[in-house]
């Protein structure tokens, strides 16, 4: 589902999913389609912060850091000497639940700018839109698969999914799920409870058939229901 990253190594596909749903959310508006079998369709992603809905500024602030970093680091092998492993999982960027489409672009393009830096491809294949929180700049698309050396290169670069939609660190989950896709429900879209591919335990949701009619408002009600669920306000 294009609607639904320290987190357990045993549940990665999930947190792919939730991110994948929130960028589609935030930044393509309509990456809502059904599916013709019954395998995970999570949306999602990000932390609330104390001051409430994440700004412009905190995405410039964030990719300003990041882009000074690069620019410090120089020669190819500096670049390719960043935090990996565990150390490189505690400096990650966190994504939060009400982030703004905006901070979330600003985000993951200084992450694919990183990537192209170390040795992974530009994407030219596929026309890029300008990404708000970069001053009017192309989007950043990277080619598949990226490079092992790019990925450790960049990983303290890597926006972490919000805590609510991450099972490890949410106890209340999958009463938060059930309440999501009931909201849905409730405001006409074609939806059920389903299991995560990654993990049978984990509860996920998916299109009652390929064929389901969307209601024209599907990407808003699937955003105001998720944020309602896991407790985040706009």
């Amino acid at each position: 589902m294009a609607n639904p990253a320290s987190t357990r190594a045993a549940r990665p596909a999930l947190l792919t999913v939730l991110l994948s749903g929130l960028l589609c959310a935030g930044l393509l508006t309509a990456c809502s389609a059904p599916q013709d079998d019954d395998t995970s369709s999570v949306a999602s992603l990000p932390p609330a912060s104390d001051t409430g809905t994440a700004s412009a500024d905190d995405a410039t602030a964030d990719a300003g850091a990041a882009d000074a970093g690069a620019d410090d680091a120089g020669a190819d092998d500096e670049k390719t000497d960043r935090k990996t492993g565990d150390d490189a999982l505690t400096a990650r960027p966190q994504v939060r639940l009400d982030d703004s489409p905006e901070r979330l672009a600003a985000l993951w393009n200084t992450y694919d700018q990183c990537l192209l830096d170390n040795g992974a491809q530009a994407n030219d294949g596929r026309q890029a839109g300008p990404a708000p929180a970069t001053g009017g700049r192309e989007k950043i698309l990277v080619l598949q698969p990226v490079p092992e050396k790019a990925q450790q290169a960049c990983a303290d670069l890597e926006p972490l999914g919000p805590v609510e939609l991450d099972p490890d660190l949410n106890p209340d989950f999958h009463d938060d799920m059930v309440a999501w896709v009931t909201c849905m429900q409730e405001r006409g879209m074609p939806v059920h409870l389903s299991k995560d591919m990654g993990d049978p335990t984990i509860p996920a949701w998916t299109y009652d058939d390929s064929d389901a009619k969307l209601p024209d408002d599907a990407m808003t009600i699937e955003e105001d229901c998720k944020l309602a669920a896991f407790g985040g306000d706009r």
